[in-house]
């Protein structure tokens, strides 16, 4: 993967061969796995209409692999965020016509924030449609904008007011920057019952995304 004539990223077939990934899954004790684009694929840089392009391109190869393997996957769609009409266009169709129970954005779009007005009517149409919110750090930024967000402060206390019941297991799988067996951290904590450990492990995640169990049974 190249980003600017540069090597960004070596990507191997457990990143577009489904039947890969689902061997590597069972390996490591995965049973469901929430599909989404790596962010430097949000392309929110790029002209409106080729960013829609791009995401409908995205999103229709993730809607296949979840029809192929429904037990296995379900996905977050991506959407044109630098022009938030074309991107509540694509998030209907996302959620209404490719069954997706939610949608993947970035920290930021371009020079705005997540709190900027221009993006209000994104999320009114979000909260109609009942579609949940996965926000993905990229691009981080560290400079003067953050300063008026007390950035440094949030940081520090952010992890003494998160609720066990809002935390959920995320990988970067494929890409070996974490945790390589998703989960074994989780279970190796004894001093968590099992029924904290399913939620971190499943049931928040079901939660948030408005699924149930029994989909993937």
């Amino acid at each position: 993967m190249m980003k600017d004539g540069k090597l960004f990223r070596v990507v191997q077939e457990n990143c577009w061969d489904p039947v890969v990934r689902i061997q590597e899954m069972d390996k490591s004790g995965v049973t469901v796995q929430v599909l989404s684009t790596v962010p430097v694929m949000f392309s929110y840089w790029a002209k409106p209409q080729d960013t829609l392009d791009l995401c409908q391109i995205v999103n229709d190869d993730l809607a296949a692999t979840v029809q192929k393997h429904p037990k296995r996957f379900t996905a977050l769609g991506t959407l044109p965020m630098q022009a938030p009409d074309l991107a509540v266009q694509e998030m209907h169709r996302c959620v209404k016509e490719l069954g997706f129970p939610g949608i993947q954005i970035g920290s930021h779009i371009n020079h705005w924030d997540l709190n900027s007005p221009e993006l209000y009517p994104f999320y009114a149409a979000a909260e109609e449609l009942n579609c949940s919110l996965f926000v993905h750090p990229w691009d981080m930024q560290t400079d003067e904008r953050m300063s008026k967000y007390w950035f440094p402060w949030l940081v520090e206390k952010s992890l003494g007011v998160n609720s066990l019941d809002k935390v959920m297991l995320g990988t970067d799988y494929p890409f070996p920057l974490g945790e390589l067996e998703p989960g074994s951290l989780i279970e190796s904590m004894s001093e968590h019952d099992g029924a904290l450990k399913d939620k971190l492990l499943a049931s928040n995640a079901l939660d948030f995304l408005g699924l149930h169990r029994s989909q993937f049974e």
